[in-house]
């Protein structure tokens, strides 16, 4: 009956919340939403008597290969320029080039504001939460994977989706390999940054009031 509970949770949780945000038909803002369901999760994994809270501002710098890390971004910060620069070098770097002071304040708030509430909710809740129905390495990063990739319908755009969706695989890989949260939220941010520096933030961007 546990299993069943949490299967229905997930699903409640990870599909049903972000498909209602996407239907818009509460009037709450998506970030706040994110917002909550941050901090619901925080409040769940702490009153586990089962988690281990240290988890949560652990580093574990040896069982990461950082330059591996940075090669793989690295090809992913040339993919996306070069992707940009041919199919919409109107755009490219077009953020910095023309609001270069919003950009600033976006990559110094973007890691806190957004990486890391997203992998304390997809990679360390999750990964606790749900380990008894999602047993094996595959099946775990598969679910903090494709649900992360599922969470941008909020976009509307396929573009949110693909990305998303590869980017959980790396995140999701990641904190198996580190079980540290604060190392998945850095190697989230230093995509999310890129994606708003070389010109496809309009793919990832909530106009206010809707």
């Amino acid at each position: 009956m546990k299993k069943i509970a949490l299967i229905i949770e997930f699903f409640l949780v990870f599909i049903g919340l972000p498909f209602f945000v996407y239907l818009n038909i509460y009037p709450v803002q998506k970030i706040l939403t994110l917002v909550i369901l941050t901090f619901a999760c925080l409040l769940v994994l702490i009153i586990d008597k089962n988690f281990e809270t240290k988890s949560l501002i652990q580093l574990n710098l040896k069982s990461v290969d950082f330059k591996s890390m940075i090669t793989k971004f690295v090809l992913a910060f040339g993919l996306m320029t070069l992707a940009v620069w041919q199919f919409s070098p109107e755009s490219l770097f077009v953020f910095p080039r023309e609001r270069f002071s919003i950009w600033l304040l976006i990559m110094a708030l973007y890691p806190i504001f957004s990486a890391l509430p997203q992998e304390l909710v997809y990679r360390s809740f999750l990964f606790h939460r749900y380990r008894d129905i999602f047993t094996t390495k595959f099946a775990i990063i598969a679910a903090s994977a494709s649900s992360f990739g599922y969470l941008h319908i909020i976009y509307d755009n396929w573009i949110a989706l693909g990305m998303t969706l590869l980017g959980g695989v790396l995140f999701s890989l990641t904190y198996y390999k580190t079980r540290s949260l604060l190392i998945a939220s850095f190697e989230h941010a230093l995509y999310g940054c890129a994606v708003f520096t070389v010109g496809l933030g309009n793919y990832f961007y909530e106009v206010p009031g809707q």
